[in-house]
């Protein structure tokens, strides 16, 4: 199968510490701190990401830093992983 900029950049966010439930164990939940909402703008429809890491009382928090958008599902998640790559490194 091709590795698209899609899948390397899901799996580096599926990876990264910065979305660990448990620092120390490592226990990776990307999925659950992703908010996704679809919009609309004079251009058409397009899809609005928010995301941030876990936190243990409150679960997922917003992390203004990494606010994107795409107008597909697929450029929104590679310019989250850019976002993130930016502020948090390779981890």
């Amino acid at each position: 199968m091709k590795n698209t900029k899609f899948k390397k950049a899901w799996d580096f966010l599926s990876e990264h510490s910065y979305f660990a439930m448990e620092k120390r164990n490592i226990l990776f939940c990307f999925p659950s701190c992703l908010d996704i909402d679809v919009m609309t703008d004079k251009k058409g429809d397009f899809i609005a990401l928010e995301a941030g890491d876990w936190d243990k009382e409150w679960g997922s928090t917003h992390d203004y830093k990494l606010d994107c958008c795409g107008r597909t599902f697929e450029q929104a998640i590679i310019k989250l992983a850019r976002l993130v790559k930016k502020h948090y490194g390779v981890k």
